[in-house]
């Protein structure tokens, strides 16, 4: 079965990082990847071409929408696919409608993420966006109900055709090794500091500065703490520039983009999510097979609380403080991050189900 996928990009954030975990464990045999991307490959593409996987460039949707969909039937038209799986939100119906025209049997649309709509325009959209779902999709998948909910709307994620596929991962990469932690605070001279860490892509949605603010009151309290970022994006130099502004610069390390994290959260002693809203964070599951702690922002999915070290609390500046003072630890790291499996969250288990949604769809 050939499927093309259809997303932003190929770079280590976490809707690539999905596709990537999935396409790993897949049987390969049966299942071939190709992706679409709005931007040049990067990142995850070599590995992913590594795998099998062939790319092909689409123009923003953003850049109208005519020369869009003409792009898209020129690339459906010269290839024989038997799925378009597209991540996004409200405007996945686009490709779909393109791919339904071309006679496409399986279309899937995969929400990610947990949209709010200021306007009433915005509104608007996203209401006739639920019956055009509805109309082109075969398949709604979301990486939670809230996810589902917020880009499919409940009636949709009631149906039959609606499935819920975790953002799982191999935590078998993420067990804990206490040498592995040595080493690496070592490298980064960490070792008699007690390290916050934060893996997100730098955007706004990822609250960046609030994290900033809740460490300017912890360091007053306890100078021994350091936040390790890891990751890139549009609003880095605003950050860096008020890690300067604020005099912060020997508590915030910037790693920029990494290929090793399964090694950086070993030398984490707690991870901070405080975003404003979230899908269904990969971040979330590769911390807590880590065993590490996590706090998390209340805007984020609750499905994070089977784990005995995930904290959800609302973004007050005062809680993070008080939460991160008191340096909350796991006794047995590794057996916290067992955790992740128990529930479904690793990747052998749960590629299954989406082997399951593909061979069923297609028979």
């Amino acid at each position: 079965m050939r499927i093309l996928h259809i997303m932003g990009s190929a770079d280590f954030g976490g809707i690539p990082s999905v596709v990537h975990n999935y396409m790993q464990f897949i049987d390969r045999d049966k299942y071939q990847f190709d992706i679409a991307l709005n931007s040049s490959p990067s990142g995850l593409a070599v590995d992913m071409a590594r795998m099998g996987a062939s790319f092909y460039r689409l123009p923003l949707r953003s850049s109208g929408l005519k020369e869009y969909r003409k792009r898209l039937t020129e690339l459906l038209e010269s290839k024989r696919y038997d799925a378009i799986h597209v991540h996004g939100g409200d405007t996945c119906y686009v490709d779909l409608m393109v791919a339904k025209k071309q006679g496409i049997p399986i279309r899937i649309a995969h929400a990610h993420r947990t949209p709010t709509y200021q306007t009433v325009q915005a509104l608007l959209r996203h209401n006739a966006s639920i019956i055009l779902h509805r109309c082109y999709a075969t398949h709604m998948m979301a990486c939670s109900y809230e996810a589902g909910n917020a880009v499919f709307g409940k009636l949709n994620m009631g149906s039959r055709k609606s499935f819920i596929v975790p953002n799982a991962v191999d935590t078998e990469r993420f067990r804990f090794h206490d040498k592995v932690r040595h080493a690496v605070r070592q490298e980064f001279g960490l070792s008699d500091l007690y390290v916050i860490g934060m893996v997100a892509a730098f955007s706004p949605v990822k609250n960046h500065i609030f994290a900033f603010r809740v460490l300017e009151s912890v360091i007053a309290q306890n100078p021994g703490m350091v936040l390790v970022l890891v990751g890139d994006g549009q609003t880095r130099r605003l950050c860096e520039t008020y890690v300067h502004d604020h005099s912060l610069g020997d508590h915030v390390r910037f790693l920029g983009k990494r290929i090793d994290i399964e090694r950086l959260y070993q030398a984490f002693d707690v991870c901070i999510l405080p975003s404003l809203s979230e899908g269904f964070p990969v971040v979330g599951v590769e911390a807590i097979s880590s065993g590490i702690p996590i706090l998390l922002s209340d805007r984020v999915p609750l499905g994070l609380s089977f784990a005995e070290n995930a904290q959800y609390l609302p973004l007050q500046e005062e809680l993070w403080v008080n939460a991160i003072l008191k340096k909350p630890v796991n006794a047995d790291r590794v057996r916290a991050g067992e955790k992740a499996r128990e529930h479904g969250y690793d990747i052998r288990d749960a590629v299954h189900i989406l082997e399951n949604i593909y061979c069923n769809a297609g028979a």
